[in-house]
C-alpha cells in the first residue's frame, strides 16, 4: 500500500491485506494515527471485502424531549432545573411535532438522550416511543444511554439485573 505517512501503520496494513486479525495493540495505533487518509483506505478496504460496493448510512436526527435533570453531572452544560432559564420539557406531542418539523424523506432513526427528569412517570417514556414509531412507521427508534435506562428502572421500580 503506497502513501503510508504514519510508519506504525506499515504492519498494520500488511495484517489488512493478508486478511489478517488486528491485535489490540494495532487498535491504540489507529486510534492514535494522524495519518487519516491511511486510516481511511484501510477501512474501505475491509468494507469492501464483507460488503462489496454497497455502502450502508443511517440517515438520523436527534431529539431531546427535556434538558430537566436532577443528576447534575459536572462535565454536563445541558441540564437544567425546572423554571431555570433554557430549560424545555416537551410532552409526546410536542416530541413528535419537532420530529415531523424537521423529517426529511429518507430518515431511519431517531436517536434520543435526555436529562434524569425527576417527575415523569415510566409511561411517559414508552408513550413516547410509540407515538414515534405510529408517527414514523419504517423508522427506528434508537433511544436513551444506559445511565437514563437505569433512571427508568429506578423510576418504575423494576430490577435492572445489578444485585
Amino acid at each position: 500500500m503506497r502513501g503510508i505517512r504514519d510508519p506504525r501503520l506499515l504492519p498494520i496494513a500488511e495484517k489488512v491485506l493478508e486478511g489478517k486479525r488486528l491485535s489490540f495493540e494495532d487498535g491504540l495505533v489507529l486510534y492514535e494515527t494522524q495519518d487519516l487518509p491511511t486510516l481511511m483506505r484501510l477501512a474501505n478496504l475491509v468494507r469492501e471485502r464483507k460488503h462489496g460496493h454497497k455502502t450502508y448510512f443511517v440517515h438520523s436526527i436527534r431529539v431531546s424531549q427535556t434538558n430537566i435533570c436532577y443528576v447534575g453531572c459536572t462535565f454536563c452544560a445541558f441540564q437544567r432545573r425546572f423554571g431555570e432559564e433554557g430549560a424545555w420539557d416537551w410532552d409526546v406531542d410536542e416530541v413528535v411535532a419537532w420530529v415531523r418539523e424537521r423529517y426529511q424523506p429518507g430518515l431511519t432513526e431517531i436517536h434520543m438522550t435526555a436529562g434524569h427528569h425527576p417527575k415523569r412517570p415510566f409511561s411517559y417514556y414508552l408513550d413516547l416511543v410509540r407515538a414515534l414509531k405510529e408517527s414514523f412507521p419504517g423508522v427506528q427508534v434508537k433511544a436513551w444511554t444506559a445511565a437514563e435506562i437505569h433512571h427508568f428502572a429506578k423510576v418504575a421500580r423494576m430490577p435492572t439485573g445489578r444485585s
